[in-house]
């Protein structure tokens, strides 16, 4: 690679390159909460360095965003899981794929129809829930 390469990078490459790092790094490592990091830094990122278009995005779309990200991650993750005999259970677990593909499709489908306003109330309702359980 050349140095025109580099020069040719945008202004906000190595800060998305570290946000996405930080997504996966806690989605590996917990099983969740990568998505998290991305609603929340991602638009701050786009409208503090001005990333075109980006800075016109909604709430939905950032969860949109977040959730097509983490996807692969979440792939990954779990295959890396399955190898290494981490998921002893495998039969449970495979119970539960179709129904959250279902879920998932209601839930995508739903994420057009819902105001911005709600979304956020809710996505805030959930990391406040989680918290609390996750401390108890």
């Amino acid at each position: 690679m050349s140095r025109n390469f580099f020069h040719s990078l945008p202004p906000y490459f190595l800060p998305l390159v570290a946000i996405g790092i930080s997504a996966g790094f806690i989605n590996g490592l917990l099983g969740a909460g990568g998505g998290i990091v991305l609603v929340l830094l991602l638009p701050r990122l786009a409208k503090r360095r001005s990333i075109g278009d980006c800075r016109e995005m909604e709430n939905r779309d950032w969860y949109a965003s977040a959730l097509s990200v983490m996807l692969p991650a979440t792939v990954i993750s779990g295959a890396i899981y399955l190898l290494r005999g981490g998921m002893p259970e495998l039969d449970f677990a495979w119970w539960l794929v179709l129904p959250a593909a279902v879920g998932g499709a209601v839930g995508a489908l739903l994420l057009g129809r819902i105001k911005g306003s709600w979304l956020r109330r809710l996505f805030a309702a959930l990391v406040i829930f989680s918290g609390i359980r996750m401390i108890f």
